[in-house]
């Protein structure tokens, strides 16, 4: 008997904040009842590490059967998302900021979507966000362990042979800290980029009672994997004059895995410590 599956369509996971942007801190898998849709319409679902494909049985009593047969049967197929890095939030601007009663909502069903250039992902906008956040009691289910996601496969004629969840990288002000003795008594401190000066140097003490220097940049950077940007640490600096000393020629970008741990009541913005010895 002959045995060949084609693909019906798949979904890829990317995010920009990783260098070859392939998002892989995912598990997914069907619920019962596209379980059972599946095995009675010769489906088969293959996760990989960065994505998902769906297969369709080729031939059926010896007869080939064609892509556009599967999708006339109005079929929807329910997956669950689960995240597996717990950073994932700490580099990912997602929206959600209610991680226990939210919920994602994924899918390719028609709901006026205004995007037309958007049409291979399974979100609303450009980037996974809050436009697809829902209460997870929204959905009438109890979970025993609530997932990131949902996700709605709906099989009909416009269905594509791929899709794409894409997530953007945190933006984040990069706050520099000069912890030891030597970096603070250092004259006429400051921290360079190609054409960026950070802001300070600023006094801060730390949750240890340590007196530390700080600076800021004055506009947010994006965090990623392979930072773009790099900036590094001078003494005897006076603006526009090149008569600097380096101190540091590269400084250490920041790791998602470390939340700010300095408090700051003056507002909302969110920080990037790196810690300097």
């Amino acid at each position: 008997m002959q045995v060949e599956y084609d693909i019906l369509t798949n979904v890829i996971y990317r995010h920009r904040y990783f260098s070859n942007l392939k998002l892989e801190c995912f598990s997914i898998h069907p619920d019962k009842s596209s379980e059972d849709v599946m095995l009675n319409n010769g489906l088969i679902f293959k996760p990989f590490k960065d994505g998902f494909v769906l297969l369709y049985e080729a031939y059926s009593n010896g007869q080939r059967r064609e892509r556009v047969e599967i999708l006339d049967s109005s079929i929807t197929l329910r997956y669950y998302l689960t995240l597996t890095d717990n950073n994932f939030f700490n580099y990912t601007d997602g929206g959600m900021d209610n991680l226990v009663d939210s919920i994602y909502y994924l899918h390719n069903i028609n709901d006026n979507r205004t995007k037309p250039s958007l049409g291979s992902l399974l979100h609303l906008d450009e980037f996974v966000s809050k436009a697809d956040i829902y209460s997870c009691k929204s959905f009438g289910e109890t979970f025993s362990i609530k997932p990131f996601a949902i996700i709605d496969i709906h099989l009909n004629k416009e269905l594509l042979t791929e899709y794409s969840l894409i997530f953007k990288e945190k933006q984040t002000y990069w706050r520099y800290v000069l912890v030891s003795e030597y970096l603070k008594n250092l004259q006429q401190p400051a921290i360079l980029g190609e054409q960026e000066i950070f802001i300070g140097p600023d006094n801060i003490q730390l949750p240890n009672k340590q007196e530390a220097l700080y600076f800021t940049s004055n506009i947010p950077i994006s965090l990623s994997q392979s930072p773009l940007k790099h900036f590094k640490l001078v003494e005897n600096y006076e603006k526009g004059s090149p008569a600097y000393r380096v101190v540091m020629r590269l400084l250490p970008t920041p790791n998602p895995a470390n939340i700010s741990t300095i408090s700051n009541i003056r507002n909302d913005k969110i920080y990037s410590d790196i810690f300097i010895y």
